[in-house]
């Protein structure tokens, strides 16, 4: 079955979904001339929500747009988040062929933490097993007899 979370985690939080279904060459964080109406300035921003943990659209021109990428979706193809936000997941993974409903393996990280761990470990007692000698440092060289 098909959720907001699988859908997020395997869309970069749904920066990939703002890219598979707006037009045009944009770029987090900047402004860009909305490309759903005849939009005079550029007035529209893709962000990332650090609350919600998931890009968000805003648009200064005219507020119908803001929102996250399954609203977004949910404007284009003429569905109501709140009462059919179950298609507008299936539209998503339909046309960006996620098969998620197929029960495939969501992309994870390459490293577990496990090994993020051990490897901070290590880099620790490397630094720490380095004794610092005075001709390691160069301006003290040069006041030692």
């Amino acid at each position: 079955m098909l959720d907001k979370n699988k859908v997020l985690s395997s869309t970069r939080n749904g920066l990939d979904i703002f890219k598979h279904y707006l037009p045009g060459d944009w770029r987090i964080g900047r402004n860009f001339k909305n490309p759903f109406y005849d939009d005079i300035k550029a007035s529209c921003n893709i962000y990332f929500d650090r609350r919600s943990g998931m890009y968000r659209m805003k648009d200064f021109g005219d507020p119908h747009y803001d929102g996250d990428c399954f609203s977004i979706v949910g404007k284009i193809k003429s569905l109501d988040c709140t009462t059919e936000f179950t298609e507008i997941l299936k539209q998503i993974n339909e046309e960006m062929n996620l098969e998620l409903e197929k029960g495939y393996a969501l992309p994870q990280n390459r490293y577990s933490s496990k090994t993020k761990t051990e490897s901070r470990n290590e880099n620790a007692i490397k630094e720490k097993s380095s004794p610092i000698t005075l001709n390691r440092i160069p301006f003290l060289n040069a006041a030692l007899p």
